[in-house]
């Protein structure tokens, strides 16, 4: 289930993301991923159980089968003990534990870790928990069934259990064909054992073995305080020892001493007569579990009961809705001191409720429609989980008379469909919500429909992969447009992952189907598809191709700019009257292209390949593939929102596996707009402060905007690895816009700490406290900013002055410059910050860099008050500058090259000042670059899919030398830069031709 935290914000998560996505709206790293997080965020609890009783003795002899098993475990890793109902499994596991751990210190030295699985949480990530888990660990998983583990995978889990140092040990009272094991696999780790084999134990054989024993056991050796105790011992099978006497005591102070009041409280001494019906299982953190040892004899021990203790049974059910209800907002320390009891509380009594509705299904239905009118998603789950229960079939032969078991189904349909269809129904929800004087905005049936969603995600799972029942099918459908945003969040956070990662195949065409307009749909399909790739991913891959090529084949579908309200979308632009204009701004501001059903599918498709987490244990899909798959989407994708979750996804992907995918990451952003490159680089501050959080070995903390950082104060401080990779990238001038990335970035880290950092670190050392919160207002330093200095002066002269004596550093400054100079001109402090920490690198290259930048921010700022007092002079200076750079040899990058920087003497030489810049009436040009102050990008191509050669700047003098469109329809021109010989491809829209002339 859903942690409790979690609950109160789900809803709103979704409804903001939704209405973000289909406003257009800003979508930001953590928002996008939050849904995902609940669906991935699988929770698995382990305690570590006390083998002191499981030794060798009279009780635990060396069974003869012991050798036998304990060689099965050591070779294949897993062990599961199969369905024997007259042996006491999870005592025999703990037992089979003991001998291979005491083995294992007698052979190796080495002593194994015990772990025995809560059954209050999901072992479905057992996988996941065997990967992350270090150290040689036995797990234990008692009780297990097909439903627990998502597509039955066992073998899943024999194949990771068989690459790493660990051993698991299952029990299962599911028949081997419930299983749908192949029958090599059954053979692999299959064990079923029969009483002879644990004859020589005194404590692991079943002596109440079927009905007729159980009903004299109950009612000829045990009194009536006796019985009452083993009916509470059936209630609450599982809890803690205190947990269970104090549930056990609100039923009697509730419940029970309204009919006898001479009933006093029961405690441990009353327990001694039922030793053969429970175990004590201890912890080594000196807690005890009431467990009754063998699963069968509660079921039937309810259904005699029920016989002569109806009364007390059906007393005791609205104690059971107060202890559920109570779960998630009480913390008395006995009932709901921890998460762990709370839920495993909420578990034992879903259990309860489900078998006495199998007795009579009629008695529980209130009860149920009482927990369903519970705004809470953990105390919802209760109902659905008892009433998804009854398709148990091991549960109902041992209750449900064989001429009424093939009904079941049906009953558990007909209420579903009583509750949706029913006045009664919602008037006993109505009057519940009235009694709680709870207002809000959710009616009657929104908590019903709530409930049922919830069902359907438990009761799919007792169904085989692919094999969705018709109406559990039908159920679906119906919730796959619901509009309810509490029903919603059931949904998309709990129905769909279950069912995908179970019935992919059968569902994808609902899902396809589903998928019509760019909301918090696109979130909640993509989330559950990566986490159904943990258990089927060839499947989701599969998936991910086929709507891939049919996004593919489909065209995106242009907006008829008379189709627009003109007059709501410019109005604050005045180009109303002009429709060139309004062209320009609706290619500015990707109007361009309607979001269709194609746009949501792509956008799906980008976001799952972004939250799949790529282990090569699960499936052979790699990091880098999957950021090749994003690159591929971005080449062809025109529309903005998707090619901004496109982004999202690669940095959720990058997140993960930077090292792998950063070589990627440098080609992909020569190919992406200056905005996106800007949100590249505020994912890589984000990543740095996570980085920077989790940096091990500092001297002291500091806080700032409420998360702590370590901090060094008498030595350096280690570079995170995204550091490392933005110095990286600041000097491979082969990559201009990797490095105007790299520049950003290193911005946006001064600017969200490291200035901070530096003024705490101060403090700390001046022995003043530094440990209070501190709050940073960031600003946004874009990459595409204000106007930057003309091209001629800024491309060429600029990078020559101050590089005359490192020439092969040129082409870096040229290329950070830029960026480098937007950045100091809207804070001078930050830059000079960044500029600072890259000359105290050791890495010779920043440290050169760090030195010509700097000098060239000087020179950008001075040369325009320079020319005035000394034209001449500049101009002289300019002429140098031009002969220089035309006549200098190749250029030799940072990477090329380690030999030492030499002055060149040509440098020095007095030369006569060149002809100015081209101007409009030269032959050579027949164009300028027109439109807003800031970067144009000159393509390899006619389209923005191209890659990005150069760049240019409103007022550069060009010679359109051809023309052509784009696969959208709108016109490019091929053009010519005279002074640099450079050529490449425009759009339209931001050339003006020289009246006169026909390019």
């Amino acid at each position: 289930m859903l942690d409790k935290k979690t609950e109160n914000t789900s809803s709103k998560t979704e409804l903001t993301l939704g209405q973000n996505l289909q406003s257009g709206g800003d979508i930001s790293f953590e928002n996008i991923t939050q849904i995902g997080q609940q669906i991935l965020q699988q929770k698995l609890d382990f305690f570590e159980p006390s083998l002191d009783k499981y030794q060798p003795s009279p009780e635990f002899t060396n069974l003869k089968v012991t050798l036998e098993l304990i060689k099965l475990l050591q070779e294949k890793r897993l062990l599961v003990l199969g369905e024997s109902p007259n042996i006491d499994l999870a005592a025999l596991a703990r037992y089979l534990a003991f001998y291979l751990r005491e083995r294992q210190l007698a052979l190796t030295t080495q002593k194994l870790v015990v772990k025995e699985w809560y059954h209050n949480s999901d072992p479905q990530s057992i996988d996941v928990e065997l990967q992350n888990t270090k150290e040689s660990t036995v797990f234990i998983l008692t009780q297990v069934s097909p439903q627990n583990i998502v597509g039955y995978g066992l073998p899943q889990i024999q194949r990771v259990a068989s690459s790493s140092p660990h051993y698991v040990i299952v029990t299962t009272d599911t028949p081997l064909a419930a299983w749908r094991l192949l029958p090599d696999n059954a053979k692999l780790f299959w064990r079923q054992l029969t009483v002879e084999d644990v004859a020589d134990s005194l404590e692991l054989a079943n002596k109440l073995t079927d009905e007729e024993s159980i009903n004299g056991w109950y009612y000829r050796r045990l009194t009536p305080r006796e019985q009452l105790l083993a009916l509470g011992l059936s209630f609450f099978d599982g809890l803690f020892d205190d947990q269970f006497f104090a549930a056990l005591e609100e039923i009697v102070e509730g419940a029970w001493q309204r009919r006898d009041t001479t009933l006093r409280a029961l405690d441990y001494c009353d327990l001694d007569n039922l030793r053969s019906f429970f175990n004590f299982t201890e912890t080594n953190t000196s807690t005890t579990f009431v467990e009754v040892r063998f699963p069968q004899q509660r079921l039937m021990l309810l259904k005699i009961a029920w016989k002569s203790h109806r009364r007390q049974i059906l007393a005791a059910l609205p104690v059971l809705v107060n202890l559920v209800k109570n779960s998630v907002r009480r913390y008395e320390r006995e009932l709901y001191g921890s998460s762990v009891r709370c839920d495993q509380l909420r578990k034992v009594i879903s259990e309860t409720i489900s078998d006495i509705g199998l007795i009579a299904s009629d008695a529980v239905e209130d009860t149920l429609l009482n927990i369903a009118a519970d705004g809470n998603i953990n105390v919802q789950a209760v109902a659905a989980q008892a009433m998804a229960l009854w398709r148990d079939n091991e549960k109902r032969k041992f209750i449900v008379e064989d001429n009424q078991e093939n009904h079941i189904d049906r009953q558990l349909f007909e209420t579903l469909q009583r509750w949706q269809n029913g006045a009664r129904a919602r008037s006993l929800v109505d009057a519940i919500l009235n009694e709680r004087n709870q207002k809000d905005s959710e009616e009657p049936a929104d908590y019903i429909r709530a409930t049922i969603a919830l069902t359907v995600a438990f009761a799919a799972l007792y169904d085989p992969p692919d094999q969705l029942s018709p109406e559990l099918l039908e159920l679906l459908k119906n919730f796959i447009g619901e509009e309810n945003e509490f029903v919603r969040n059931r949904v998309f956070t709990f129905t769909l992952p279950k069912l995908i990662a179970q019935h992919i195949i059968q569902v994808r065409d609902i899902l396809h189907d589903m998928l019509r307009y760019l909301d918090d749909s696109v979130v909640a399909v993509a989330s559950s598809l990566a986490f159904a790739y943990r258990f089927r991913p060839k499947d989701v891959l599969k998936t991910l191709e086929l709507w891939n090529k049919e996004c593919q084949t489909r065209h995106p579908t242009k907006v008829d700019i008379a189709e627009v309200k003109i007059r709501e979308v410019f109005q604050a632009t005045g180009v109303l009257n002009d429709p060139v204009k309004i062209r320009e701004v609706l290619q500015e501001n990707v109007l361009t292209y309607k979001v269709t059903s194609r746009e949501v599918l792509q956008a799906t498709v980008a976001l799952t390949y972004g939250e799949i987490e790529c282990d090569q244990r699960v499936g052979s899909f790699t990091a880098q593939e999957a950021i090749q798959n994003l690159a591929n989407i971005l080449s062809r994708e025109q529309h903005s929102l998707v090619r901004e979750i496109t982004l999202l996804a690669i940095s959720n992907q990058a997140k993960r596996a930077f090292a792998l995918v950063e070589p990627q990451l440098q080609e992909l952003v020569t190919k992406i707009k200056a905005k996106e490159r800007q949100e590249i680089a505020e994912i890589f501050a984000d990543f740095y402060l996570e980085q920077r959080a989790n940096l091990r070995g500092g001297e002291q903390y500091i806080e700032v905007n409420q998360k702590q950082y370590p901090v060094w104060l008498n030595s350096t401080r280690p570079l995170t690895a995204i550091e490392q990779a933005m110095l990286r990238w600041a000097k491979n001038d082969r990559n201009a816009m990797a490095q105007q990335v790299a520049i950003n970035a290193s911005a946006n880290f001064a600017t969200k700490l490291e200035q901070e950092e530096e003024r705490q670190i101060k403090q700390l050392l001046e022995g003043r406290d530094s440990l209070k919160t501190t709050s940073i207002t960031v600003y946004a330093t874009p990459i595409e900013g204000g106007k930057p200095p003309q091209d001629w002066y800024f491309g060429k002269l600029i990078p020559w002055l101050v590089t005359r004596d490192a020439e092969s550093y040129r082409t870096a400054i040229r290329n950070l410059l830029p960026e480098g100079l937007r950045q100091h001109q809207r804070s001078s402090e930050v830059m000079n910050f960044v500029l600072r920490k890259w000359g105290n690198t050791s890495d010779a290259d920043i440290k050169t860099i760090s030195k010509k930048l700097k000098s060239g921010f000087w020179w950008a700022e001075n040369l325009v008050w320079l020319a005035p007092l000394s034209i001449g002079g500049v101009l002289t200076l300019v002429g140098i500058a031009a002969i220089n750079i035309n006549n200098s040899p190749n250029k030799t990058s940072i990477a090329d090259t380690n030999q030492r920087i030499e002055n060149n003497p040509a440098n020095n030489q007095t030369t006569p000042v060149p002809p100015p810049p081209p101007t409009k009436g030269d032959t050579t040009t027949n164009a300028i670059i027109k439109g807003e102050p800031g970067e144009k990008y000159i393509r390899s191509g006619p389209g923005t899919e191209h890659d990005v050669l150069h760049i240019a700047y409103p007022g550069d003098r060009i010679r359109v030398i051809g023309k052509s469109n784009d696969r959208g329809g709108y016109l490019w021109y091929k053009i010519y830069f005279p002074q640099s010989n450079a050529e490449g491809w425009i759009g339209g829209h931001l050339v003006e031709v020289d009246a006169g002339v026909q390019p």
